[in-house]
């Protein structure tokens, strides 16, 4: 992750009596191009001639009629949310300052701006699609619908790639708030599943090309975990993003930096602003060689044993099947257990990346602690990886464990005492040690 330098040295200004400070974009309306600037809180209007495209307003105290300083076109900002930001799909309340414009020859075009708190990142899209179009079908993929995608690279490393680091995402929401998430560095690459909290409001009438569409909002927050960190103010991330359109059946797109979207070496850069807005607009750095990615283990096949008899009805293949539905038949079931430890032997060493468990909290029978041991050979030494009580629950709960080397895994998943448990999928990802330096 690299950091931003101080920048912006025209933050200080003194205020004079009578200077009109604005709070939001919609404070600035003598002209139709208003912005209410962040560092300043005082209103500028589009200017050719300055670098920047702003100039600040004859009402800007000491910095009236003045250039906004500009910002590398590679680059946008991410500020501090001013309060907690309500996600309804109107992106109203984040429009101040600049936003991220996205324009097309096709007539959809889309503003986009950026927050951040202790909880996540906040993406906010006001999108103009005069024919806001649902999905042709069932089977349309989501990044063929109306909607909006960004990739981020936590560690700026590019990559020249598809999603080549386990520090790469992408996240999409459609106009209709259908979402979906991919994780790099991983095969399969949708191994990760962020609870997104997203909302939409669609400004027209849907599917209906005889009319004319406003177009939708998209809002969204993508919330800080392990294996994407809260940044430090002043970091930049590897960033780019899109607008899907879907028109007559065929997809179209409206993307910031140009090239292969998935590719995060043809990305820009997103800046986390704090208090003291800071930055040195460095360039990227080239991208760094990628190393293997992180497959699915066939756990199946490396079944070794467990310590407790799984119901017929309910072998234990079913943990590794990628069923998560509801059905009996997606669940492994220990019947009068108060856990199973199960051992898997991966047929060779290798360095483990992450596992995930999908827990379960429908029935009497509920996952509740798992953990997980290694070893280079199946009588030890063990070393554990860790131990955790958030099993409980309907959904996936993933572990970083990069670093550890073995090839015998133990996983231990406890339940409540005298009741049994039961859990719904497990995965393993892991590769072949990279080469030393």
């Amino acid at each position: 992750m690299r950091h931003l330098a101080p920048w912006l040295a025209v933050l200080l200004l003194a205020c004079n009596q009578g200077d009109f400070e604005c709070d939001h974009n919609r404070a600035c309306n003598l002209r139709g191009d208003g912005v209410c600037t962040r560092t300043l809180h005082r209103c500028a209007y589009g200017e050719p001639a300055c670098p920047g495209g702003l100039r600040y307003s004859s009402f800007a105290g000491e910095a009236a009629n003045q250039c906004v300083p500009a910002i590398p076109e590679d680059l946008v900002l991410a500020w501090p949310a001013p309060q907690e930001l309500v996600l309804d799909g109107d992106p109203t309340e984040f429009q101040i300052g600049r936003p991220l414009l996205l324009d097309s020859p096709f007539g959809v075009w889309g503003r986009v701006w950026f927050a951040w708190d202790p909880q996540g990142l906040y993406v906010a899209a006001n999108v103009h699609d005069p024919n806001v179009t649902g999905a042709p079908d069932a089977n349309t993929r989501l990044w063929d619908r109306d909607g909006v995608e960004i990739l981020l690279d936590v560690n700026s490393d590019g990559g020249n790639a598809r999603l080549p680091g386990t520090d790469d995402f992408k996240f999409l929401v459609t106009a209709f708030n259908t979402t979906e998430a991919w994780w790099g560095g991983m095969r399969p690459d949708q191994a990760w599943d962020a609870p997104l909290r997203s909302a939409t409001q669609v400004r027209g009438t849907v599917n209906q090309a005889t009319d004319q569409d406003e177009g939708y909002g998209v809002e969204f927050r993508i919330p800080w975990s392990d294996l994407l960190p809260r940044p430090t103010p002043g970091e930049q991330w590897g960033m780019n993003i899109k607008l899907n359109d879907q028109v007559g059946g065929n997809a179209r797109v409206v993307q910031w930096r140009p090239g292969a979207f998935n590719f995060p070496a043809h990305a820009g850069r997103l800046g986390f602003v704090g208090p003291e807005a800071r930055s040195d607009f460095r360039p990227r750095t080239p991208p760094l060689p990628s190393a293997p990615r992180f497959e699915r283990q066939d756990l199946a096949a490396a079944w070794l044993g467990a310590s407790a008899r799984f119901q017929p009805e309910a072998p234990h293949a079913n943990l590794f099947d990628g069923c998560v539905g509801l059905t009996a038949g997606c669940a492994a079931e220990v019947e009068d257990a108060d856990r199973v430890t199960m051992e898997f032997d991966l047929g060779r060493t290798l360095e483990l990346g992450y596992v995930r468990l999908f827990g379960d909290d429908r029935h009497e029978w509920v996952s509740d602690t798992w953990s997980m041991w290694v070893a280079p050979q199946r009588s030890g030494p063990w070393r554990e990886l860790f131990s955790k009580s958030d099993a409980l629950g309907l959904r996936w709960f993933t572990q970083d464990i990069r670093g550890a080397v073995g090839r015998f895994v133990r996983i231990r998943v406890s339940g409540r005492p005298g009741m049994g448990l039961e859990l719904k999928e497990l995965e393993l990802y892991a590769r072949v040690p990279p080469p030393a330096p």
